[in-house]
């Protein structure tokens, strides 16, 4: 079963699926005058960059995230809607939290080092 997406910033509970794709424009230099200018943008929407999906809240833009995952393609989609609004905020808040920590201690570590030294 899956459960109905919900914006935790802005609520909407609609999402759309962000494409980045290989756009090209050609550079036209004027060695003398140092002038650089492009020509128009040649856009081919079947070659996606990279991995460079994911999917955004339609109204805010806020990419779907859980935990440490980046909701990138369909088996992510299903994998987040799996779970309820409140369990991704609530293991969200916990792993952002032992991140924090984690960095803090790092950089006590850090400072430590530098007394030591």
């Amino acid at each position: 079963m899956l459960h109905k997406y919900q914006c935790p910033h802005c609520k909407s509970e609609e999402i759309t699926c962000r494409k980045w794709v290989d756009c090209r424009e050609d550079v036209i230099i004027d060695y003398t005058t140092g002038h650089i200018e492009y020509g128009p943008p040649q856009i081919n929407e079947n070659e996606v960059c990279g991995n460079q999906v994911d999917f955004i809240c339609k109204k805010c833009n806020t990419p779907l995230f859980y935990t440490q995952l980046w909701v990138h393609d369909e088996r992510d989609l299903r994998e987040y809607l799996s779970h309820t609004s409140e369990q991704i905020e609530r293991e969200n808040d916990e792993y952002l939290e032992a991140e924090a920590e984690e960095h803090a201690a790092k950089e006590k570590y850090e400072e430590c080092q530098m007394i030591d030294d």
